[in-house]
């Protein structure tokens, strides 16, 4: 049971923080230091579990590969995720009053 939850607690954990990444990278502050505060609860359950475990090398093996999983997943969903908080895709120009300004 405790390798399960490892291996899931690195797969959340590293999903979050992209998503979280993402949410800086696109000055959305609010959301973005609610994403940090649940990495935060996270890294505390990965340490409650591996540090009383830390003779345990597969369980530091296991974390690592559902850090692993966690990251493809969150790399291969990023336009999703893009999609479904709104962000806007590099490449796409905003039309308005101040990309008018900017290219007169």
């Amino acid at each position: 049971m405790i390798y399960l939850l490892a291996f899931i607690a690195g797969i959340v954990e590293v999903f979050v923080s992209i998503i979280d990444f993402k949410m800086t990278q696109k000055n959305r502050v609010l959301f973005s230091a609610i994403m940090t505060v649940f990495t935060g609860l996270i890294w505390y359950t990965v340490i409650r579990i591996i540090v009383p475990n830390i003779d345990n090398i597969y369980l530091a093996v296991i974390h690592s590969l559902g850090c692993g999983i966690g990251c493809y997943t969150g790399l291969r969903l990023e336009p999703k995720i893009d999609k479904f908080f709104y962000i806007e895709r590099r490449g796409k120009k905003k039309k308005g009053k101040t990309s008018r300004k900017l290219f007169k």
